[in-house]
């Protein structure tokens, strides 16, 4: 895989402008996802937290008849019920 023009090589680019990782803690875990949260210090010197979602990815798929017609299923989803 070919490096984008203009990113450097090596270290994080975020370390190349002077941002300092102090932490990373795992505010949860699972097999669908992690919630990381980062304690960082700024160009500048102030503090800042990060938190995000970390996952491995997914699919989605479409599926459509020649027609050209969408098909679905019904399917029960607890977290938005």
């Amino acid at each position: 895989m070919s490096q984008a023009p203009g990113v450097p090589q090596g270290k994080p680019v975020g370390a190349e402008l002077g941002w300092r990782l102090r932490r990373t803690r795992y505010l949860y875990r699972s097999d669908w996802f992690d919630l990381r949260q980062d304690e960082l210090h700024l160009p500048n010197g102030e503090p800042a937290t990060f938190t995000y979602v970390e996952h491995p990815g997914f699919v989605s798929i479409l599926p459509l008849t020649d027609q050209g017609q969408i098909l679905l299923i019904r399917s029960y989803r607890y977290t938005v019920d």
